[in-house]
């Protein structure tokens, strides 16, 4: 079900690139590598603030919702919004 999941979000990004599985764990990273494990976690949060977009409810904005939030509130334009953001 994740992988599906997935794969739906990306196609909604309109991604055009390839999903590729480790066949092994690598507990660390070699310096020319880029290492997303633990950029997200909870503990993390407060050092990616995003940017405000429109969403339907509430009076201020929500933050640390879910890509289907940025999804079903900016269709089409999620992607752009996501270009935009530091480091992509």
């Amino acid at each position: 079900m994740a992988e599906h999941s997935l794969r739906w979000v990306l196609q909604q990004l309109r991604w055009q690139g390839k999903i590729e599985y480790s066949t092994s764990f690598t507990p660390i990273i070699s310096e020319d590598e880029t290492d997303f494990r633990h950029r997200f976690l909870p503990k993390n949060r407060t050092q990616y603030l995003l940017p405000a977009y429109q969403q339907t409810f509430g009076e201020r904005f929500e933050t640390n919702l879910s890509i289907l939030d940025l999804l079903f509130n900016l269709g089409p334009s999620a992607k752009n919004y996501l270009q935009q953001l530091p480091g992509t």
